[in-house]
């Protein structure tokens, strides 16, 4: 199975986004960027679901130091957000894919196999 990590620090979002995907794939929810990087070698996600806040720290800034990490580089990343300028910040940060909130569960299935069938 494959697995999702999704970094969302509204727990009723990241909850019903691993309701959602949990009986396809593998999923687990952080609330925070702390101790990502010891997540991402523990659970190893075939792809990260990243909204582009967490706290006070943005997404881009959680993605360099994931990049920056030894054997995390090449994990695809899905930006979510309500911002009005998602894709660009997405093409700014190299998302592989972007999902502006509000999402139907339909374009979240759509969005995260589109980018597992990518990688593969």
């Amino acid at each position: 199975m494959k697995k999702i990590l999704i970094l969302e620090d509204d727990p009723d979002i990241g909850d019903m986004v691993e309701m959602a995907l949990s009986a396809k794939y593998v999923t687990l929810v952080k609330t925070t960027h702390k101790g990502l990087q010891e997540q991402i070698s523990s659970f190893k996600p075939d792809v990260l679901l990243i909204d582009n806040h967490l706290g006070q720290t943005q997404a881009s800034d959680i993605i360099n130091k994931i990049k920056a990490g030894n054997n995390d580089k090449t994990i695809p990343f899905i930006l979510f957000s309500g911002s009005n300028d998602i894709k660009a910040l997405a093409q700014e940060i190299g998302a592989t894919a972007y999902l502006p909130k509000p999402f139907s569960l339909n374009q979240l299935y759509q969005c995260v196999e589109e980018v597992l069938a990518f990688k593969a």
